[in-house]
């Protein structure tokens, strides 16, 4: 994968790498609610960055991350205390 500018330029960003021949960017959602989903959604968009989130509960936008195909959406099981 060739990094574009605006992907570059995040990873300076957000993790001080410098000249990445790749790397992936995941994020485990953990109950996290809509709005917040949508203000990562924001900044991966700034830098036309693709990630994997991986979901603990059921949420429309995330339902709406997996159907649009820019962004994967994977299963993070979640097993209560003392289960």
């Amino acid at each position: 994968m060739v990094w574009s500018d605006e992907l570059q330029a995040f990873a300076r960003e957000y993790a001080n790498w410098e000249g990445p021949a790749t790397g992936c960017i995941t994020f485990d959602v953990d109950f996290a609610p809509d709005f917040m989903l949508d203000h990562v959604l924001q900044i991966l968009a700034r830098f036309d960055a693709p990630a994997t989130f991986y979901a603990t509960h059921h949420s429309e936008r995330l339902r709406e991350l997996a159907s649009e195909g820019r962004h994967e959406v994977g299963l993070h099981p979640y097993v209560g205390a003392g289960t």
